[in-house]
């Protein structure tokens, strides 16, 4: 499982769209770029979901369902892996999650290679 970076790619499942993330600590990068941790998925904004009224577009992500190392910590959070997911706030009931698409680096995963 590879180790997620602030150049990861996030989307909502309704399409093209982007979550705008940005990492919590400064301390560890790959690639220039800084690791997200745990919490740093959670409450960020989403933009281009493709859903229309009456449905709501995702806009927001919610809290994440999985996706935390149980290995690798930085400053006590644990740091994001490829297999994230969590909810947003739109969409339809079981229809509203996120997930990774691209974990901005191939360099580094869990196990170390």
């Amino acid at each position: 499982m590879k180790l997620l970076t602030e150049n990861a790619w996030l989307r909502c499942n309704h399409g093209m769209s982007k979550v705008d993330i940005h990492a919590g600590q400064s301390l560890v990068y790959v690639l220039a770029n800084p690791l997200l941790v745990a919490r740093d998925p959670e409450k960020r904004p989403i933009s281009l979901c493709p859903l229309a009224p009456p449905i709501k577009p995702c806009t927001l992500t919610m809290n994440e369902e999985k996706g935390y190392s149980d290995l690798l910590q930085i400053e006590g959070h644990q740091v994001c892996l490829d297999t994230l997911t969590g909810l947003t706030d739109g969409g339809t009931p079981g229809d509203n999650r996120y997930s990774v698409q691209e974990p901005g680096q191939d360099l580094v995963d869990e196990a170390g290679g």
